[in-house]
């Protein structure tokens, strides 16, 4: 169970570097400079996979079937919004430091 926390956690935080990093890049694209919503989106859209992808291991196919999501003995539909808010706010830390890292490179290509 431990091996899957961490699992967990470093997907969740790799997947929010890789996703603030590509609207980081996309928002550069549009000559526009990385704002706080490119940390915002990539950290809850990083946890957004995580929860999917932890309902998909520790469930399986029965997450396809209203049985599941209906079933008071389960954890349910509360339980998995709770894991996303809690998981897409700890993704939220390494999300401002990417985006405040392309915030530092394009106020360093204003000043050359």
């Amino acid at each position: 169970m431990t091996y899957f926390i961490f699992i967990y956690f470093g997907l969740a935080v790799a997947l929010t570097a890789i996703l603030t990093a590509s609207t980081c890049h996309r928002q550069f694209a549009r000559k526009k400079q990385p704002s706080s919503g490119a940390a915002y989106s990539g950290a809850f859209s990083a946890a957004t996979i995580a929860v999917i992808f932890s309902i998909c291991y520790s469930v399986g196919a029965r997450a396809f079937s209203l049985e599941f999501w209906t079933n008071p003995a389960l954890p349910g539909v509360g339980r998995y919004l709770l894991q996303w808010t809690l998981t897409g706010l700890i993704c939220v830390v390494p999300a401002a430091f990417v985006a405040a890292k392309f915030q530092r490179n394009t106020d360093n290509d204003h000043v050359a």
